[in-house]
């Protein structure tokens, strides 16, 4: 099922902290420390330590008082810095950042920081399942791609960004589109029928030209960057155009920040025109934050709203993925094994 658990090809520290999550997960005694994460990624990979990542750089900011372990009162979180080894170094800024995310998701987090050390949680609950869950959706090149698991997991994300959306705005229409749609979805598959379909259900003047329509393509079943929306109308019998409207577009791979304008009002005015265009919603597994809890880099995710990782687990706190069929790829990485 597991591919090499080979460290990202950048140095950004949400994904490093990611890898080294991985790592304690997949290590026979569910842990590891900052030198033995330190040689696996230098050693056994071709990561360049001053490597610039061309997506984004970030930078961990951290405030005057020390981070300390979630559930300590002690120094822990003080660690040792040697300012001539500039790889000691790096790791010790994998484990602060470690540590900060360890307060920051409370009792989803899996695992236990402590010293130079992460320990994976000896009893896991539903809220630490859906955690592991989001972090290999957000980690895709450590799955197979010959079994389907990417697959699995990618559906299965679509499937919770709509409940979590549902989550997010009670009391609105919401509905997923595309082909993870399952036999009881009223959306229709093929991308036209969808666009009308959909125009219809909120009120809004399908603008199609024979040209689009010629461009899309009788057959084509894609969603059109469209893969989960919400809407509202002031009330259920108002026939007049313009309601609350949402376009979501769910991203698993690393290149999710060219997708926030597939669902935007931008891409989709040429085949509706809406009185009023819609907000645009990205979903991402990723733990897109910094030390804080702010945004890694806010100035790239103008014109959408992000839910990241930690919006996603407090929008489902309690939901569990026992009735997804990626529960059982996360109750295999829980059981794997590899000798680190």
């Amino acid at each position: 099922m597991f591919a090499s658990i080979s460290p990202p090809k950048t140095r950004s520290e949400h994904e490093m902290a990611d890898y080294i999550e991985i790592l304690c997960l997949v290590n026979k005694d569910h842990e590891i420390d900052a030198s033995t994460a330190a040689h696996r990624v230098y050693e056994e990979s071709d990561l360049d330590v001053e490597a610039d990542d061309s997506r984004y750089d970030l930078k961990i900011e951290y405030e005057d008082t020390e981070v300390e372990p979630y559930g300590s009162d002690s120094d822990d979180a003080q660690l040792e810095e040697d300012p001539n080894d500039s790889r000691n170094n790096r790791a010790n800024d994998w484990f602060l950042y470690l540590q900060s995310r360890q307060k920051l998701y409370t009792d989803f987090y899996p695992f236990i920081v402590e010293h130079r050390r992460i320990r994976r949680k000896g009893k896991l609950s539903e809220n630490n399942r859906l955690y592991i869950y989001l972090l290999l959706s957000s980690n895709l090149r450590v799955v197979q791609r010959e079994n389907g698991g990417i697959n699995t997991l990618t559906t299965d994300f679509e499937r919770l960004c709509e409940i979590a959306l549902r989550e997010y705005l009670p009391g609105f229409y919401v509905k997923r589109c595309g082909k993870s749609l399952d036999n009881s979805s009223d959306v229709p598959s093929k991308l036209v029928d969808m666009i009308e379909y959909l125009a219809g259900e909120m009120n809004e003047p399908c603008v199609l030209t024979d040209e689009y329509r010629q461009k899309i393509g009788d057959r084509n079943t894609g969603d059109g960057g469209l893969d989960v929306l919400a809407y509202r109308r002031p009330h259920e019998d108002d026939i007049a155009e313009g309601s609350l409207i949402v376009f979501g577009q769910c991203a698993c791979g690393d290149n999710w920040i060219k997708k926030k304008r597939e669902a935007s009002a931008g891409e989709w005015g040429q085949r509706i025109n809406f009185f009023h265009p819609p907000a645009t919603v990205l979903f991402i597994p990723y733990g897109f934050r910094d030390s804080q809890g702010r945004w890694a880099r806010p100035d790239i995710l103008s014109g959408c709203i992000l839910m990241d990782r930690l919006r996603i687990c407090r929008l489902l706190t309690g939901q569990g993925i026992t009735n997804l069929q990626s529960s059982q790829i996360v109750e295999e990485l829980i059981g794997f094994s590899e000798d680190i």
